[in-house]
């Protein structure tokens, strides 16, 4: 069946044509009255919708859903995997991080009741679970599943996409090591993958695991290793129409020429990136950060600093937006652990009344022994409960915690952008005083508009500030309300040097942030002691921190 439909092609097909195929399969299910196989149809119409070329994810629910109930009501196991696992699938293209995480969840107990003769597909399915956990940065328990699903034997089958699964399970385990910065041992692992995939002819993975390893050799500086392997999975992943992976190789492969300072092929290399982004892309704001850095860095080493700095303002603004879809796959996980730490408490219920209901209908000793039971089942089945209301309890301080951390996070994550593109622009002015003291007659002057611009932009809006204000009273909870009833007379630029004092920054990260010089911090902290009364030997950092 899978290799008849899944691995056929049929997804590149026209919808009309597309059904029309599970439309004879469905008439021969019906004839046969074979329910497994009507259940399929249903399954590879909403893989259809969900991958196919004309997709609608609109009508992926309503064909899901239904199916997923009459499975659970009619003990399919098998088809209640199989439709949990393409709504986690759905739902994680459609960036819903939470509910994909509950039906991998699911589908990975409910996995291990079945054999790999029942589902043969058992090692791909236990891969999925395993991706979703290293899509989410929990690295630790994808290398535990990905072993997991490494245990299966390769099925001996006429197509190679069972050897697709083994070689992405090896490649996905390069990608937790090289995440961590265990670059050895993810060159190990990427040059296995390489070989499985060179020995069994599946071109396409021969270019992603080339590619990776490629990107490995980029990481640590071997630069003569990594250009060919980078070029050759530009040309597999283009040909295969996999545009981000190629992309990403294509931006490496910019990058290494710009070192090398082969400014030509650099420049055409960022070109034809640009242009396939633009045209083919998926993950378009990521791709499109890393594009800016190298057109940011390029200008600058050609001298133009004004497009060096919009171009480098460009990609932090992009960086923003790939920040914000992590915190939401941060915050997702975080829902995955209390998700499954509930799952696995009633699992551990549903066993002690099954146990307990086992006793209760097996006992044969009389009224007095019966009553005995049902007391002391009584007595466990509130004990549950407490333990149940303990773990709820326990499962939202965790929560609560998390947030506390996640507004934490970010809170410092926005301090650090301030600061990084202070970093930024003051080597851009750096660089214009090193022109303009080194400026020969043949090069044009830059004038003082372009630095003015570059400090001008450091300066934090009012639209930061409230974001900023919203993350800090996250953190510190009614602190600048305190601030204010304490000491009504202070200036709006005294409260947020205040709320800047009270994070430790630095007279410099300060003068950043409020866009001012450091001869203004200074009169801040004078006009401030003034007003608070603090006597020489006072800190002013103590009696802000302890307000």
């Amino acid at each position: 069946m899978d290799s008849v439909f899944y691995y056929s092609g049929i997804f590149e097909l026209d919808s009309n044509i597309c059904f029309s195929k599970t439309e004879k399969l469905k008439k021969v299910a019906q004839t046969a009255n074979d329910a497994e196989l009507l259940s399929e149809v249903e399954l590879i119409r909403s893989a259809y919708y969900i991958l196919g070329k004309q997709q609608d994810h609109n009508k992926v629910e309503p064909i899901l859903f239904p199916l997923l109930k009459k499975a659970q009501d009619h003990n399919d196991l098998i088809t209640t995997i199989r439709a949990r696992q393409f709504l986690a699938a759905y739902y994680m293209m459609d960036c819903q991080y939470s509910k994909a995480l509950d039906h991998y969840l699911h589908s990975y107990y409910l996995l291990k009741n079945v054999t790999l003769e029942e589902y043969p597909n058992k090692s791909e399915a236990i891969y999925n679970i395993a991706s979703a956990y290293y899509n989410y940065g929990d690295y630790d328990k994808a290398k535990i599943i990905l072993n997991e699903s490494m245990q299966f034997p390769i099925p001996a089958v006429p197509h190679n996409h069972f050897l697709g699964c083994s070689v992405n399970a090896i490649n996905t385990l390069g990608l937790i090591y090289r995440k961590t910065k265990k670059y050895d041992s993810a060159e190990i692992a990427f040059k296995r993958a390489y070989n499985l995939a060179k020995e069994g002819k599946a071109d396409v993975w021969v270019g992603i695991t080339g590619g990776n390893l490629g990107i490995t050799y980029y990481l640590t500086g071997r630069y003569g290793e990594a250009m060919p392997l980078l070029k050759d999975d530009v040309e597999r992943s283009f040909r295969a129409k996999l545009y981000d992976n190629g992309l990403n190789s294509l931006i490496k492969l910019a990058d290494v020429y710009f070192i090398k300072r082969d400014i030509d092929s650099a420049t055409n290399s960022i070109a034809l990136a640009d242009k396939i982004i633009d045209e083919k892309a998926k993950d378009k704001n990521k791709l499109k950060a890393a594009i800016c850095l190298l057109k940011s860095k390029l200008y600058a080493y050609q001298n133009n600093m004004p497009l060096a700095y919009r171009y480098a303002d460009s990609a932090r603004i992009l960086q923003d937006s790939v920040v914000a879809k992590k915190n939401s796959i941060v915050t997702a996980r975080y829902e995955q652990r209390i998700q499954e730490e509930k799952y696995k408490a009633d699992i551990e219920l549903i066993k002690s009344q099954k146990r307990f209901t086992s006793l209760l209908y097996g006992s044969v000793v009389g009224i007095f022994l019966l009553l005995i039971v049902i007391m002391l089942l009584f007595i466990n089945r509130q004990k549950l409960k407490h333990k149940q209301e303990k773990l709820t309890l326990a499962i939202e301080k965790k929560y609560a915690e998390h947030e506390l951390e996640n507004a934490t996070r970010q809170l410092k994550e926005f301090a650090k952008s301030i600061y990084e593109k202070n970093k930024i622009i003051e080597q851009f002015a750096d660089d214009l005083e090193q022109l303009r003291t080194t400026q020969i007659n043949s090069t044009p002057f830059v004038n003082n508009e372009v630095l003015a611009q570059l400090q001008n932009a450091t300066i934090l809006t009012e639209r930061q500030w409230n974001d900023f204000r919203e993350l800090f009273d996250k953190v510190h909870v009614g602190y600048i309300d305190r601030l204010k009833q304490k000491h009504p007379d202070l200036t709006q630029s005294e409260i947020r040097f205040a709320v800047l004092t009270k994070l430790n920054l630095s007279n410099k990260e300060m003068a950043a942030m409020l866009g001012v010089g450091n001869e203004a911090i200074r009169q801040y902290r004078y006009r401030l002691r003034k007003k608070l009364n603090l006597a020489e030997d006072n800190s002013l950092e103590e009696v802000i921190d302890m307000i």
